[in-house]
């Protein structure tokens, strides 16, 4: 049952990671995260999610999955309000993204990796501050922290748990 599950659930993964890629290199080049590259990895992202809940049946797992999603979006559209600098709206949408894969394996991945977005950028800051690579006032690309931050735990996570 295990294999099936995994086995019911890697095009959704694999969709997300070619999506990662993608908007890594964008938001590190352009600082933006396309809404056309943004929206077909949420859309086939739950399409594929909802072949692997039926597959499985894991519908308990896209439930939550489909409430991480809107979590997600709505802690960082608060940021956004509050620090538009900090967070955009982008940074919002693949919030979202985000949320439906981490929310697939358990809550405690959704918050490890929400919380673990934060602290890769943070030491991404403090190491090109002590490169002298980046100022303080120097605006990151927050995209390439979340979506590393998503598979880190993802994948940690499928590690610790067989």
């Amino acid at each position: 049952m295990v294999c099936t599950g995994v086995t019911a659930v890697l095009p959704a993964y694999l969709w997300f990671l070619a999506a990662a890629v993608a908007l890594t290199v964008v938001d590190v080049q352009h600082q933006l995260l396309p809404r056309r590259i943004v929206w077909p990895a949420l859309a086939g992202g739950g399409l594929l999610l909802l072949i692997a809940a039926a597959a499985t049946p894991s519908w308990d797992a896209l439930l939550r999955a489909a409430l991480a999603r809107a979590a997600l979006l709505a802690v960082h559209l608060l940021l956004a309000l509050i620090s538009p600098r900090g967070v955009g709206m982008g940074d919002v949408r693949l919030a979202s993204v985000t949320g439906l894969y981490l929310g697939w394996v358990s809550w405690q991945v959704v918050a490890i990796g929400a919380v673990g977005a934060f602290a890769l950028q943070a030491v991404l800051a403090v190491l090109l501050l002590l490169a002298r690579r980046a100022d303080r006032h120097a605006q990151l690309p927050f995209g390439p922290a979340m979506l590393a931050a998503a598979a880190l735990t993802v994948g940690i996570s499928s590690l610790v748990t067989r």
